[in-house]
């Protein structure tokens, strides 16, 4: 899982659902994901929380800085 926190600027993020959940892999393919489920963008002080297994795509504005930061947290697992 993962927070990400907006710090400066602003950027576009798509999250996309899990075709199927695979909680013990670190990475997931590209093509691993279905639907689009929430898009929108990120401003200063805002943040998105994206569970494990998530797919996302992030874009920055032409001609415009920004900066995020991205919070890891990890869960436990079943061979924890």
């Amino acid at each position: 899982d993962v927070l990400i926190i907006q710090v400066h600027g602003t950027k576009y993020w798509e999250i996309r659902a899990p075709i199927e959940l695979a909680p013990l892999r670190d990475v997931s393919d590209s093509d691993a994901f279905g639907d689009t489920i929430w898009s929108g963008v990120l401003e200063p002080g805002l943040a998105l929380y994206i569970p494990r297994g998530w797919g996302h795509e992030v874009r920055g504005f032409e001609g415009s800085l920004s900066h995020h930061l991205t919070v890891s947290i990890r869960r436990p697992t079943g061979i924890d």
